[in-house]
């Protein structure tokens, strides 16, 4: 344990690092009253799983909120609150040893998956490739009414389901140190193999890819070979990861892609972010109005079912809508005629700090948007084959006279019915005045620095 103690009222950011435990970035606020009896502030390290830096599947470190912060309502991660899914919690992190911040192993995944793929149910599974480095399976998981019995691979697999439903493809963690997005998955498919994947299957096909990147995952980085970011790679496909992904897109042809990732989730104040959940929607001028207005009242149902379960909601980043950057995977499918839904919870960098709150986020935002689907599956469709016409009947012809959009911004503007919801979000815990050129130009998304009531503090190990 490391002691600290401020030396004036503010938020502090602690650092503690010993060898064979986690570095631990912990926020402190001082209080007036704390400040004049010289209260001491405990910090606890906690010991790392041991296993060599590329093969420990955990953080070296990690950022934890102040205790008031932790205190919040917002942060409560107690599993009772959520009785309906309890399945949810079931899965590897939640059942298998492991050390204080490590994350469930592919070997656990894939014993996971295994158990549940039982010869007689909707659920098939299929290697789409292997990881960049470590050249771990990348597994695709289908969930079908058609038998796929006869399926060796999974372009084999769609074409045997060919068209006559909708699909959804849901692809999580292709960032690795974005774990609740990656156990939320595996707490899907466990959803999608039981009473609710049999309701939805009447109406629509999924295919879900837990964790798309295990090279990133088993050295819980953001990048992978080469230091390639694999959710930036959609044009140059650089990395085989996201080639393959590539291919299974073509393969299965969906109506919905979703991909789950965590934005970051330290801060260094007693603020708090203010989502479990973000969605980020694609539309630009370059879709049609009906497209535009579908991915808006698909957010509008993300936010609801939040609401329902006692979640926090917003939009995502600064935009509400997409730049046409077709190197991220939102925008490169959207830009196909697909719905396409980006959903992050607050978790990067934050360790696994209310870790049972994050996958449950995107358990309930995943089953709202397959659900609608499958609820709605000949419009879905509908929709989507006239999206994909229309890009077609654009592209045959280069007229100067039809402009090309290639960025569509929407900053601040009230794009929700409920009151303080806004087509944007930003960081809590900041100055609202800022001094910097970088903070003039990005009155959004101000620079960290700029917070004045930051302090640095070192304290010495007891």
């Amino acid at each position: 344990s490391y002691y600290y103690a401020g030396i004036a009222v503010g938020a502090y950011r602690c650092v503690s690092a010993k060898t064979g435990y986690y570095k631990l970035t912990k926020n402190i606020y001082m209080s007036e009253a704390e400040v004049a009896t010289c209260t001491e502030h405990i910090v606890k390290m906690n010991p790392r799983a041991g296993g060599t830096a590329t093969d420990s599947w955990e953080p070296s470190s990690y950022h934890d909120h102040t205790d008031e912060v932790l205190g919040l309502e917002a942060y409560n991660a107690d599993i009772s609150q959520w009785p309906e899914y309890a399945d949810v919690f079931t899965t590897p992190w939640f059942t298998q040893p492991h050390a204080n911040q490590q994350i469930t192993t592919q070997a656990q995944a894939e014993a996971f998956l295994e158990e549940l793929d039982e010869e007689d149910d909707n659920m098939y599974i299929f290697s789409i490739g292997k990881s960049s480095i470590y050249a771990h399976d990348v597994w695709a998981v289908f969930f079908t009414k058609t038998d796929l019995s006869a399926a060796k691979t999974y372009e084999e697999a769609g074409e045997l389901m060919g068209q006559d439903k909708p699909a959804g493809l849901y692809r999580a963690q292709i960032h690795g140190n974005e774990p609740a997005a990656g156990e939320g998955a595996l707490a899907m498919v466990q959803r999608m193999d039981g009473v609710y994947g049999e309701e939805v299957l009447e109406n629509i096909n999924v295919i879900m890819v837990p964790r798309a990147s295990p090279d990133g995952a088993r050295e819980f980085k953001r990048t992978i070979i080469n230091s390639i970011d694999p959710n930036r790679d959609m044009l140059r496909l650089k990395s085989q990861e996201i080639t393959d992904y590539v291919k299974l897109f073509n393969a299965v042809k969906p109506e919905l892609v979703i991909d789950g990732h965590e934005y970051d989730g330290y801060i260094n104040s007693t603020y708090h972010w203010d989502s479990d959940i973000t969605v980020g929607l694609h539309y630009t001028g370059n879709n049609t109005e009906a497209y535009a207005n579908k991915n808006m009242e698909l957010a509008h149902g993300i936010f609801d079912a939040m609401k329902a379960n006692g979640l926090s909601y917003n939009y995502y980043s600064s935009r509400v809508n997409s730049y046409n950057n077709t190197s991220v995977s939102r925008p490169y499918f959207g830009q196909q005629g697909a719905l396409s839904i980006l959903l992050e919870t607050r978790g990067n960098g934050a360790g696994l700090v209310s870790y049972a709150r994050r996958i449950i986020s995107h358990v309930v935002s995943v089953e709202y948007l397959l659900s609608y689907v499958s609820d709605n599956a000949a419009s879905v469709q509908q929709l989507v084959d006239n999206e994909k016409q229309q890009i077609i009947e654009k592209g045959k012809t280069y007229r100067e006279d039809i402009p090309v959009h290639r960025s569509h911004f929407l900053h601040g503007r009230e794009v929700h019915p409920e009151p303080g919801l806004s087509g944007r979000h930003r960081k809590a815990g900041f100055s609202d005045t800022h001094h910097c050129k970088r903070c003039k130009a990005f009155p959004y998304r101000p620079h960290r620095l700029c917070d004045p009531g930051r302090r640095f503090l070192y304290g010495d190990g007891a």
